[in-house]
């Protein structure tokens, strides 16, 4: 049971880090901007939605990879003693991918001045992921990983309603902003398990776990110029508010 714990930990370590340095910062700057356009709802659309398909551009891809990789990062972190928490990690890891997406709800509350609706939303979201918490408890660590990662998954869409209900943002307009990520994300995964079962299988962790990261990248760097050219981010960044 001891055992079980201190791996649940770890991968709750491993897995809370990379979210919150992305989204901490990322939100300190974001609400701002878009309070600025809380009077312009057509702006707001478009720079929400643009927000939102870069964000979840880069953080869709290395999350859901994770899956793939989980033991090589933890054996590298930890050693391959803590093999328990890379199971875990393998089910916390959409989890990350769909709350950096799911921040932005809350940066898009906040900009509006609804901090009240984003609390009364954290409340009922904790409550969802409390439940399956204890829904998981009979099948151990595993089980609460899988409830966290049920009651994340039954929000994701409903949270984005939420948040975007008064706008002129539409569910359906956060849906294809984030389905060109989908399929970079699955060619990246799909990279992963090649390299991974086909290629690297026999090379040492930590060089393995490098060759996946670069093949990641190479995947979204590839995915980007076809989506959005090589000026893309750079008119994203420059169209500002």
């Amino acid at each position: 049971m001891e055992a079980r714990s201190s791996a649940l930990a770890l991968a709750y370590r491993l897995f809370f880090l990379p979210v919150q340095q992305i989204t901490w910062p990322l939100g300190h700057v974001m609400v701002p901007t878009l309070s600025r356009l809380r009077d312009d709802p057509e702006r707001l659309k478009r720079w929400y939605l643009k927000l939102l398909r870069l964000v979840t551009f880069a953080a869709f891809p290395p999350f859901f990879s994770l899956m793939i990789c989980a033991d090589d990062i933890v054996g590298v972190i930890a050693g391959p003693q803590w093999h328990m928490a890379a199971d875990i990690l393998r089910v916390l890891a959409p989890v990350g991918a769909l709350q950096t997406a799911y921040s932005t709800c809350d940066w898009l509350l906040r900009a509006r001045g609804l901090a009240d609706r984003s609390f009364w939303w954290t409340v009922i979201s904790t409550a969802a992921c409390l439940l399956g918490y204890i829904g998981g408890l009979p099948w151990g660590a595993i089980g609460v990983a899988s409830g966290l990662a049920a009651a994340n998954l039954i929000f994701f869409a409903p949270g984005f309603a939420y948040a975007t209900k008064g706008t002129a943002i539409r569910l359906i307009d956060c849906v294809k902003a984030m389905l060109p990520c989908f399929a970079v994300t699955i060619l990246a995964v799909a990279a992963a398990w090649t390299l991974r079962g086909y290629i690297a299988s026999d090379w040492h962790p930590l060089v393995r776990l490098l060759a996946t990261g670069v093949a990641i990248a190479a995947v979204m760097a590839c995915g980007w110029l076809l989506l959005y050219g090589r000026s893309g981010l750079s008119k994203l960044l420059n169209s500002g508010p």
